[in-house]
């Protein structure tokens, strides 16, 4: 999907799950995403199967931290009314 998103230059959303090692998975996947020479529009984390401990509490403010990308916690039980600032006007090609 990388080397399809860099041919088609589309900005890659990367859609991760808030459960314990997502930090690292995380971080590896967008190293990976940018050292291809994509852009990455931000990150939405899955909270679908995940339980409520202190790592899925803390790991979207963290994430954001550390890769300053945004990070949308999208939670099972909540509805998406409209797409957040960040990820409605990113460019695309």
């Amino acid at each position: 999907m990388r080397d399809l998103a860099s041919d088609l230059q589309l900005p890659v959303i990367l859609v991760a799950s808030a459960a314990l090692g997502t930090l690292n998975h995380s971080l590896l996947s967008i190293e990976s995403i940018q050292a291809s020479g994509c852009r990455i529009a931000g990150i939405v984390m899955n909270f679908h199967q995940c339980p409520d401990d202190l790592a899925s509490t803390t790991n979207p403010a963290i994430l954001e931290d550390l890769c300053q990308l945004p990070v949308l916690p999208l939670n099972t039980h909540q509805a998406l009314t409209e797409l957040p600032p960040w990820l409605a006007s990113f460019p695309i090609p």
